[in-house]
């Protein structure tokens, strides 16, 4: 229904915007020459009235169009919100869903498609111009076609532009914020040295892609503005001709003036309106589409095909993935990996039943007890009660903020790698997980490490799914089956 109104508004409104251009031939061609005082008057107040209902209606078209934007808000925010905390994006990719709301939300609806409502009315300005004068309409097609052209010619420039912008964006203030965190945990100056040349140079990258930006936007302003001045010289130049020749009048150069203005103006609107579109079609790239897999995921005990075998689970075994003559136990994790998330999704849903722990684990920012405990202060107790067991506790203690310690990307986790293990380890335990993923765990872990991974196995076999590649004998030893099934454990451990 909004949309309908949208519709009829615009027609009222390119309607009277008839009015001016009629007024002025009737002036210059019948009322100056007749010296009509009285019809002026009658004529000029028809004027001004039209041009007050002409605001109003745009005043009212201008709110609607906020108002569908203002709709399209919530729905992109919930999308966003439910993905960011379902979907287990980087800090660089959560800065860019986040920033790009704004935008995006006018791809559908908002002030940038105004221009394409009035663009179909262009042709009835460019009729009334070849009516009056004939060849003068060559004015706003000459105009209005070269500005489409050119505007064309950038866009796909502009759209690289404003993509590297972003991008750039997301990853400087990314930088920033670990920057924040080095303090007063960073012991080491070339920690920092690496940060901050980091900084600075993806400081530089972003003003090189602002710049880019910069120029296009100030590029189309100028056609804009161009546009308009070259109109009314073209328009001025053909009828002055035309007017000398006896073909058009002066009221009818007059109309035409005003009416060429609006024709060029609409058609440049076309192309204007694509590319102020563009912002927010590349902002809509960085928003997720439909609501994150983890939601909705139950799918245990599963059943995949992983290369030339078919994996398939019982309720709380431990499976250990080996090598085959066909393919490495790694690529049959990360093939397994990515059929479970795919694009990385779920991996940081505080209810998902799945859980997945890399060779090389990383913490998200936020402090030590947010990242094991999932950000969910209701499991606290537990990540307390786990790291004790993996002996976390212990190292934890050593900083000065203790749990509360903010860690970060890029190097500004004041911790060694045994410990994000640890804490990777503990994360992946804590909850509710039905299924658990471990790529290599032995890494970085020390013997009390492993043994303490071990025992936590042990105690949850029959109520967890664990599915691993490792080469620890220890933790070979507790496997319920290897996978493929014609591994022999006993060679491997002679091996």
């Amino acid at each position: 229904m909004s949309r309908i109104w949208l519709s009829l508004l615009t027609v009222c409104v390119n309607i009277l915007a008839l009015a001016l251009p009629l007024a002025l031939l009737q002036v210059y061609d019948r009322i100056l020459p007749n010296k009509s005082w009285g019809t002026a008057a009658v004529i000029f107040f028809a004027v001004l009235i039209a041009l007050l209902l002409a605001a109003f209606l745009r005043m009212v078209r201008s709110d609607i169009f906020a108002l569908l934007s203002a709709r399209n808000d919530f729905p992109l925010w919930q999308r966003i919100v439910s993905n960011l905390i379902y979907g287990g994006y980087s800090p660089e990719q959560a800065h860019l869903a986040i920033s790009s709301v704004n935008k995006a939300k006018d791809v559908g609806v908002g002030q940038s498609r105004m221009g394409l409502y009035d663009t179909p009315f262009a042709v009835v300005f460019l009729v009334l111009i070849w009516y009056l004068g004939g060849v003068v309409v060559l004015a706003p097609l000459i105009v209005g076609g070269g500005s489409a052209l050119i505007f064309f010619y950038y866009k796909n420039s502009y759209r690289t532009a404003l993509r590297d912008t972003a991008e750039q964006d997301a990853t400087l203030r990314d930088l920033e914020g670990n920057m924040s965190t080095l303090s007063p945990q960073c012991i080491f100056l070339g920690r920092f040295g690496a940060v901050f040349n980091a900084f600075s140079v993806q400081k530089r990258n972003s003003a090189v892609a602002l710049e880019k930006v910069e120029r296009i936007a100030s590029l189309q302003q100028d056609l804009l503005q161009s546009g308009a001045l070259l109109t009314t010289v073209l328009v001025v130049g053909f009828g002055a001709t035309s007017v000398l020749a006896g073909n058009m009048t002066t009221g009818g150069l007059a109309a035409c003036t005003l009416l060429g203005g609006r024709a060029s103006a609409q058609l440049m609107g076309i192309a204007a309106t694509l590319m102020r579109q563009t912002p927010a079609k590349v902002a809509s790239e960085h928003i997720p589409v439909g609501e994150s897999p983890a939601l909705n995921r139950s799918n245990l005990p599963i059943s995949i095909s992983l290369g030339a075998s078919q994996l398939e689970t019982n309720s709380g075994e431990i499976i250990v993935i080996e090598e085959s003559p066909n393919q490495e136990a790694f690529e049959v994790l990360r093939e397994l990996v990515d059929k479970l998330w795919p694009e990385g999704q779920g991996k940081w849903d505080v209810s998902e039943n799945m859980r997945y722990v890399p060779a090389r684990a990383e913490l998200q920012r936020g402090s030590i007890l947010e990242n094991l405990t999932r950000f969910s202060s209701g499991l606290e107790p537990e990540a307390f009660q786990l790291s004790e067991i993996f002996g976390l506790d212990a190292m934890v203690g050593r900083l000065v903020d203790g749990y509360r310690t903010e860690v970060g990307a890029h190097g500004t986790i004041p911790l060694s790698d045994g410990a994000v293990k640890r804490a990777a380890l503990v994360q992946a335990f804590v909850g509710n997980a039905k299924l658990i993923v471990l790529e290599r765990p032995d890494i970085s872990l020390d013997s009390a490490g492993i043994k303490s991974l071990k025992q936590r196995l042990a105690t949850l076999r029959g109520s967890v799914t664990v599915i691993m590649t490792t080469a620890s004998p220890e933790l070979h030893a507790i496997a319920d089956r290897y996978i493929p099934e014609c591994f022999d454990p006993q060679s491997a451990m002679v091996a």
